[in-house]
């Protein structure tokens, strides 16, 4: 048996040995065909999915999935898939803005390649900068406890 997180904030499907796996946002699901599980983490990483280490994956011991230690491990795994993401994101968003340019340069046409993106792109686009703000947020929480800190610290001086 193996398990794999979806590390997204959104609901996820993939496809694989035939069959398609909805995963809903933060969920880990239990895979009985390992080689389907070790297929998803492989190949499909870059859509947040990610592989929760064997240490966690017995079934007659539910009780491994509770607690601290597996919290950190999902917190890490998460955010690694988020990062895998991220950049899955920016590859495509790249890839399309330079095809866009190639394709009017082509044609001849002066406009900026913004105007053409698909639909899709343009979601994928505020996804990015969804995740990245969470991101940012993130790191400006812990910015602002370390100023705390030390704030605390300094009165406790005096």
């Amino acid at each position: 048996m193996a398990l794999v997180l979806n590390a997204l904030d959104q609901e996820n499907s993939v496809t694989a040995g035939g069959n398609t796996f909805t995963f809903k946002p933060k969920q880990v699901k239990h895979f009985f065909n390992e080689d389907i599980a070790k297929f998803i983490c492989a190949y499909k990483a870059e859509q947040g999915f990610m592989a929760v280490p064997s240490e966690f994956d017995d079934a007659e011991r539910p009780e491994l999935r509770v607690g601290p230690a597996y919290e950190a491990v999902i917190a890490e795994l998460s955010k690694k898939g988020v990062e895998n993401y991220c950049a899955f994101l920016s590859r495509l968003i790249q890839n399309e803005k330079i095809s866009l340019m190639k394709d009017l340069r082509r044609n001849n046409d002066p406009s900026d390649p913004r105007y053409h993106m698909s639909p899709g792109m343009v979601k994928n686009l505020e996804d990015l900068a969804k995740y990245r703000a969470k991101k940012d947020d993130a790191e400006q929480r812990k910015v602002d406890r370390i100023k705390e800190l030390e704030k605390s610290l300094e009165e406790g001086k005096e």
